[in-house]
């Protein structure tokens, strides 16, 4: 599943109160679709709105974590994809001041790259 990143940086307004601006706000403008493309995919794959998710996480923090690593589990089978996405959702609850446990026996899984271990002509 590839997530759809549109080309365009968006924008957003300096006094929001909108969670989702928040978060963006604090990201590089030409970082923000990227991010703002697998937000809207963890929101899909786990059937929430912005609102939902953020009132699932306030009352259980560990079946949201779940969630997560289900959806990360559910990407195309690149490690770095899913560090990315990973990350990117944990940052989006750290801004709403949600935050996710950790778990040290956690790995991301996914193929690592090795193009630069290969024979070059």
């Amino acid at each position: 599943m590839a997530l759809k990143v549109d080309p365009i940086p968006l924008a957003v307004r300096a006094d929001t109160t909108d969670p989702v601006e928040l978060w963006l706000i604090r990201l590089r403008p030409a970082a923000r679709p990227r991010y703002l493309a697998t937000l809207r995919a963890f929101l899909t794959y786990s059937g929430h709105s912005v609102e939902s998710v953020i009132e699932a996480a306030q009352r259980d923090r560990y079946a949201i974590h779940e969630a997560l690593k289900s959806f990360v589990a559910s990407l195309p089978d690149s490690w770095t994809e899913h560090e990315f996405a990973y990350a990117a959702i944990r940052s989006f609850f750290s801004r709403c001041r949600i935050f996710l446990p950790t778990d040290p026996g956690y790995e991301v899984g996914g193929k690592k790259e090795q193009w630069w271990l290969e024979a070059h002509d």
